[in-house]
Formats: structure tokens, sequence, C-alpha cells
């Protein structure tokens, strides 16, 4: 570009004055309705506060000056992205140290598009586990075109297939309701308006339709090439969406007139089958949407999302009292919680997967976590849809990050399945489930939006008084030091069995 602004051009327009003055960036930044970055900082000037939108101190604007700015990306999201990855080089440079989260959330604005435009996964996340994220048997919408594969090709020719079998009234009232929304679903999907690639859009809108709602209602042909769980796997990654609009509009012209079962809850009763939730399979997870148009993101995973958090008991979040320190909250392994004198109990009753208790008599109560193929992929997925869509929701990350702070090691889960509180269908062993879970949180949370409503934060405290009163304490020593193995236990029986050996023969000589 070649110009050298005193400021950061963005969008071909400098950084407004308050943006100096370390209000933050106005709403308008980017033209998004929420802030682009989530940053830690540490080591920075106390004139420069720590908040949700990244302000510029001075040192950093007189520095600006001496750097080109490069031409932003077309796409918003993106940009966004390339400006946090410029202000973290600038700061870095200035001896800042800083640690970027690329998912921008602003809980205050839970309205606007967080709610009717599809997001796409952060991408530290994406780094980390990009194949997670990716369909592995079906394409939904516009957004994985790029990274067609054989396997993919098939289920195209699959999905055309079943659409043609449909009559030529369905086809046509299909085609003519995607006409119809097509300015609605190329906003959804944050594209513009393009005659070149028009009735190519409308020609995938109506055909994934199509075959999503045949899928949802089982009735697409037989086939022995995909596994139907992987299928449905594919419905709840987060980028590969189409909007319940859509769906809830092609589901009035496929399904049966005599059908009076909703759209949400046809998908439901499908979808909850993925959960890592022992009560799945079963009608004890209830139905509780009344309104689809609550559902924050409008696709099927905020659906299935929205459902879930709700089936919880009592289980709310509490403002995180910190003093003002912004730190993550912590507890012992499961292993050493029980040498503490902590036991495990199994949660009596019908129970959503995040209802973990714990009482002053040292019993924490934990709902069964059912491991199996689509386990990782689903929660992933639903903690990038939280990071992105739902912030103020986020019971997902913070079951994986109790999940994380409970297992360290495979010696963990071992303990917990062996108690009942994991069910292994899947993975090899202890230690890939260990992996699995310490995968969940391999990421750079936002503490600032996120630890100070962790839902498990008093039941953290309540733990780590238990474990730090001084009879726990000794206790928890003790057997560590003593039971934590069987040589150890061996030793000690051992010991005290010569300890009473040398007393009786004291005894017997000082009788003689």
């Amino acid at each position: 570009m070649g110009q050298t602004p005193s400021v950061p051009m963005w969008h071909g327009h400098s950084a407004p004055a308050e943006w100096h003055g370390h209000s933050g960036a106005p709403d308008e930044w980017c033209g998004h309705h929420s802030a682009p970055h989530e940053w830690y900082v540490r080591g920075v000037p106390s004139e420069w506060p720590v908040t949700s939108v990244p302000s510029v101190p001075s040192e950093i604007e007189q520095t600006s000056s001496s750097l080109e700015i490069k031409q932003t990306p077309s796409n918003p999201e993106e940009s966004c992205d390339d400006f946090g990855t410029y202000l973290s080089n600038l700061l870095r440079e200035k001896g800042i140290e800083t640690k970027k989260f690329s998912a921008w959330t602003d809980t205050k604005k839970e309205e606007s598009s967080a709610r009717d435009r599809l997001r796409h996964v952060p991408s530290g996340l994406q780094t980390l586990n990009e194949s997670d994220y990716e369909p592995k048997a079906v394409l939904i919408g516009p957004r994985h075109r790029h990274k067609m594969n054989n396997r993919l090709q098939q289920m195209e020719g699959v999905k055309k297939s079943e659409f043609e079998k449909q009559s030529v009234e369905g086809k046509a009232k299909s085609e003519a309701a995607v006409r119809g929304m097509e300015e609605d679903l190329r906003e959804w999907y944050g594209l513009k308006e393009n005659p070149d690639n028009q009735e190519e859009f409308i020609r995938m809108m109506k055909i994934d339709g199509c075959f999503v709602i045949l899928l949802l209602l089982e009735e697409t042909a037989e086939n022995n090439w995909v596994n139907p769980t992987i299928l449905l796997g594919d419905l709840l990654l987060f980028e590969n969406q189409l909007p319940l609009f859509l769906l809830e509009k092609l589901y009035g012209l496929y399904k049966d007139p005599e059908d009076r079962t909703e759209f949400a809850k046809l998908a439901w009763d499908q979808l909850k089958n993925l959960l890592p939730d022992s009560r799945k399979g079963t009608d004890e997870i209830p139905f509780n949407i009344q309104d689809t148009s609550e559902i924050y993101g409008q696709h099927l995973l905020g659906l299935v999302h929205h459902n879930w958090i709700l089936s919880r008991q009592g289980f709310i979040h509490s403002p995180n009292d910190n003093h003002g320190v912004k730190k993550l909250k912590v507890i012992r392994c499961a292993k050493e919680l029980e040498e503490a004198g902590i036991t495990f109990k199994d949660n009596d009753g019908n129970q959503s997967l995040f209802d973990v208790e714990f009482d002053k008599d040292g019993k924490m109560k934990i709902p069964k976590l059912v491991i199996d193929e689509m386990t990782e992929r689903v929660f992933l997925n639903l903690i990038a849809y939280e990071i992105r869509v739902r912030p103020d929701k986020s019971y997902v990350l913070d079951y994986a990050r109790l999940m994380f702070n409970l297992v360290k090691t495979a010696d963990d889960v071992k303990l917990l399945r062996l108690r009942g509180f994991i069910q292994n269908n899947m993975l090899a062993d202890d230690e890939a489930v260990a992996s699995m879970l310490k995968k969940l949180v391999n990421i750079e949370i936002p503490i600032s939006e996120f630890d100070n409503k962790f839902s498990y934060h008093i039941l953290f405290d309540n733990v780590n008084k238990y474990c730090g009163s001084f009879l726990n304490h000794s206790m928890a020593t003790f057997r560590h030091n003593y039971f934590s193995t069987p040589w150890k236990r061996i030793g000690l029986i051992a010991a005290i069995l010569g300890f009473l050996f040398a007393l009786v023969q004291v005894i017997v000589s000082f009788l003689k």
C-alpha cells in the first residue's frame, strides 16, 4: 500500500478519536456489532486498562506511524483476525506479552448479528483441531465447498438423487420457497448478491435442505457406504449448517400432512442421540423449546445446545467473586481428591450431564459421561458455538474445564471409570480418554468473558476449602505417602507387623 498512517487504517478509515482515549472501539468498527477479539495482557502500563476490546496506549500510537498496514481481506471476520495479528505483533515489538483469542464475542450484544448469521469457527480452535470442524460424509451449505473430496463428492450425487425422487410438485414448491428467501439466506451466510451464481446457490439450498429433512425423517435410501451416525454428526458441525427458517419451511412441504410433530422436536429426537449424555436414546431429556426464534445462531447446532442446557436442574451461572483478580480457578485431579477424603457418588435421578454437585460431607456427585465416536466432535463444535455465539451460556465449555481439572492422567480416568462415571464405548484405553478431555480445553480461554461466570466456581471453592482443612490435608498426605500404590500399602502393613512383633518381644522379655 505504501502509506504509513499515524493510526491503523481499517476498511479505508482511520480509527476514531475516542479509540485513542481507551474507551474501546465503537460498535460499527469492522462493520460488526461486537468486538473482534478477546485479549489477555500482562505487563501493560497501568494507564491501559484491560477490557474486552483492545485499546491502544500512547506508546503503540507512536509506533504505528512507522509500520505499513496491509490491505485487509474481503471477509470481515478474517479482517478482524488480521487486525488482531497486526496488534499482537505490534505489542510484541514493544516487549508486551499478549495472548490472542481469535473469537470475537460481546455478551452485551445478544440480539443482532450473533443470532441472525452463521459464524466461523474461532481460528485458535480450528488450527488445533481442524478436522473436527470439517464434514466427514456430507457437505451442507456453502462453507466447505472448497474442500470437496471423493467421499463428499459421492454424497453430492446421493443428495441430488434423493431430491430428484420427490414429486414434480414438491420440487417446484421447494424451489419457489428457496427463491422467495434467497436474500435472507445470503444475508445469513454473509454472502453478497451475485447474479453469476444465483441459480447454483438456489440449487444448493433446495437440494441440501431436502436432504437434511429426509435424513431427519429417516426417509433417505438405505446405504452401505456411510455410517448414519456420521451423517447426523455432520449436521452438528458449526459451519456445516442451514438456517432454521429454511428447514422449517421445507419440512412443512415434505412431512406427512397428518403429522403434527414440530420440526424442532423432530430434529431434537434425532440429534440428541449424539450427545455424551447417559440419558440419550431415551425420553428422559425433556424437550423444552417453545419458540425456535429464541435459538441463537438459528441452526441445528444451536437448537441442540439450547435444549440440552435447558435440561439441567437448578444449574445457573453465578457471579464469580475474584475480588478483581482475573484468574482461572482450579481443583485437584480425581485421584488426589480421593486421597483427600472426597468420595465420588452417582448423581441420583434423571439429571443433566452438567449437574455436578459437592456437599459439605465431601461427596461429589457426577452424572455419567458416555464417550463414543462422536463425543470429541460434538463437544468441540458446541464449545465453538458458545465462544462465538453464546458466551453467556458456556455450560459445555465450563463442563470441559471441570473435566480437565478432574482428569490429568489415565489413572484419573480409570478411577472415574471404575466408579461408573465414565462409560468408554469407543476410545482404545484410559490414556486416549484423558488425551481427548485435555484436547477440549487446549485453547486460550478468554478470562474476562468466561471466568467471571464460571458455572462451577462455587463447587471449586468448596472443594478447595474441604481439601485445605488441616484434618483433610493431613489425611490426604498420609494416604498419598502410604496407600497410593499396592507396594506402599504392603510396606506399611509389613512395618506395622514388624512393630507389633518387636513390641510383643519386649513385653515377653519384661514379663520374664
